[in-house]
């Protein structure tokens, strides 16, 4: 029964590639728009030839490592849900061209404003990433009054052994007064 679907299923995507390849002189003599028979047509041999592929890569896996048909492992598993997000990407930029918009400018368009976005907000994400590196990095002990320092070694500063005020800070520590 497998195999008999899975022919059907390659019967069907030569059937929708041929008619793709011929139906603009059977809609012109029926004077049709063909832009939403693009979408459609374009949309179910992506789907199906995405089906025929996951279908012939996970007979060969399963052929190579011996599983059974209904037996899954991760790859099997991982080859579907790679199918699933294509069918989804297939619906979304069929939806939206079915108003009207290129999904190729589109996308190009959103990818600039990204790139523009990343290259603005670089600084403040960089500064923000070593902020909270240097704060959990480097100890912080707090003196009396309102100085305190960064230091590089681990340990415990008590009451009884104040950092004195004349030690200059070492090289990557930062010294903030009052």
């Amino acid at each position: 029964m497998k195999r008999i679907i899975l022919f059907a299923g390659v019967l069907v995507l030569a059937l929708l590639i041929y008619t793709r390849l011929h139906y603009h002189q059977w809609l012109a003599s029926l004077d049709i728009s063909h832009g939403m028979a693009d979408l459609v047509l374009g949309f179910l041999i992506f789907i199906l030839s995405a089906n025929l592929v996951v279908v012939f890569l996970s007979w060969l896996y399963r052929r190579s490592k011996g599983l059974k048909q209904g037996e899954a492992d991760n790859i099997i598993l991982a080859l579907q849900n790679i199918y699933y997000l294509l069918v989804a990407g297939g619906i979304i930029t069929t939806v939206i061209g079915f108003f009207g918009i290129d999904p190729k400018t589109l996308f190009t368009s959103l990818s600039i404003v990204a790139a523009a976005i990343a290259i603005i907000s670089k600084e403040y994400i960089s500064e923000i990433i070593s902020g909270i590196i240097f704060s959990f990095v480097y100890p912080i002990a707090i003196m009396a009054g309102t100085m305190f320092y960064l230091i590089r070694r681990k340990g415990r500063d008590t009451a009884e052994h104040p950092q004195p005020e004349s030690v200059p800070p070492a090289v990557g520590t930062a010294m903030a007064t009052n």
